[in-house]
C-alpha cells in the first residue's frame, strides 16, 4: 500500500499547487517530509528524484517501500495520524465496499446481466485492494510471507507483499566464481550496508531489508575491493 500513498501524497500536493512540474513536486515533497519527520522526532526523507522514482515504480504497478517515519510522514499529510491508521482506514473501506457488493448482489441477484457484470468488476476491484493487505518479513537471507503483526508493524519489520520481491531478492554471497553482470553489462548482484556497516550482497534490485536503503549495483571496484581482491 506504500505505492498507493505515495500517489495519493503526489495528487494532493498537484491540486494544492498545480503550476508545480514534476521536478518542482519532487523537491517540495522530500522538504514535506524532512519537516514532519523532524517534528515527530525522526528526522529523514529521501531525494525529489528518488521520490518520482518510487511513484514511477507505482504507477507501473512495481512494490515500493519507505522507512516508517517516511510512510507516517506521508500518512500525516494526508491527514492521518500515522501509517497504521492509513492502512486501517483504507481496509476498513474496502471491506465496506466488498460487503455493499455482496449485499447488492443478493438483493438484485435476479435483475439483468449487465448489472452482474458490473458487480463482477466492483469485486474484482475491491480483492485487488485486499490483495494489498498480504504482508512480508525478512527472514536472515529471503523474504517470507507472514500474517499481520502489529509489533513488528510499529518497528518496520514487517512490509507489503510482493510477490516478485519474495521470489528474486535474496542475500548471497558471492565469491570469485559468480557471474556479476550479463552479456550486455547489466548487473546480476546488488548491494548495501547493513547495520553494523558491513556490506551485504543481494540477488535483485530493490531496498536493504533492514535499513530500507536503496541497494546499489554492484561494480567491478565492489568486486576487487571486496569479493575477490
Amino acid at each position: 500500500m506504500y505505492g498507493t500513498l505515495l500517489i495519493e501524497v503526489f495528487n494532493k500536493l498537484k491540486e494544492e499547487h498545480p503550476e508545480y512540474s514534476d521536478t518542482r513536486s519532487g523537491e517540495e515533497l522530500s522538504n514535506i517530509i524532512e519537516e514532519i519527520t523532524t517534528k515527530n522526532g525522526a528526522r529523514d526523507t529521501y531525494t525529489g528524484r528518488t521520490l518520482r522514482d518510487k511513484r514511477e515504480e507505482a504507477l507501473g504497478g512495481d512494490e515500493v517501500t519507505f522507512r516508517l517515519p517516511i510512510a507516517n510522514a506521508l500518512s500525516n499529510y494526508l491527514g492521518y495520524g500515522n501509517y497504521s491508521d492509513y492502512v486501517t482506514l483504507k481496509t476498513k473501506k474496502a471491506q465496506t465496499l466488498k460487503d455493499r457488493a455482496q449485499g447488492f448482489y443478493s438483493k438484485h441477484r435476479a435483475k439483468s446481466v449487465g448489472v452482474l457484470a458490473l458487480l463482477v468488476i466492483l469485486i474484482s476491484w475491491i480483492g485487488l485492494e485486499e490483495k494489498e493487505q498480504h504482508w512480508m518479513a525478512w527472514k536472515q537471507d529471503h523474504y517470507e510471507e507472514v500474517p499481520f503483526n502489529g509489533e513488528m508493524f510499529k518497528i518496520g519489520e514487517l512490509k507489503m507483499f510482493n510477490a516478485k520481491t519474495i521470489e528474486n531478492l535474496k542475500r548471497v554471497d558471492p565469491n570469485c566464481q559468480t557471474i556479476f553482470f550479463t552479456g550486455t553489462d547489466k548487473p546480476l548482484i546488488w548491494y548495501g550496508k547493513a547495520t553494523n556497516k558491513e556490506y551485504e550482497f543481494f540477488s535483485a534490485r530493490g531496498d536493504h531489508p533492514v535499513t530500507g536503503k536503496p541497494l546499489k549495483p554492484i561494480t567491478r571496484y565492489m568486486i576487487k575491493k571486496y569479493i575477490c581482491p
